[in-house]
């Protein structure tokens, strides 16, 4: 089976692991265990927290519904914080 598995291309292993896979626009996001680093900022507070791809959705809808337009992401191996508007976060989902 592990060759089978090597053979296979990364859209085709995502389907294997993880159902659909995440879009190539989100892919350079997604961290080893699968999570997604999103980082927000209020006029309050600041905070980061890793949300499975799977419940990406319901967390940025959770995030527009307090008032929430844009998030930061950090691709996978860098520190630097990209901003994205959450419509446009969803819209790779």
């Amino acid at each position: 089976m592990s060759d089978a598995i090597q053979q296979l291309d990364d859209a085709q292993l995502d389907g294997i692991v993880g159902g659909a896979g995440p879009s190539a626009a989100l892919k350079p996001f997604v961290g080893e265990k699968g999570g997604v680093r999103v980082f927000t900022r209020t006029e309050h507070s600041s905070g980061s927290m890793t949300v499975s791809v799977a419940d990406l959705g319901k967390y940025l809808s959770n995030l527009e519904s307090r008032g929430m337009t844009t998030v930061g992401l950090c691709r996978t191996g860098s520190d630097k914080i990209e901003m994205h508007s959450i419509a446009e976060v969803k819209s790779w989902l």
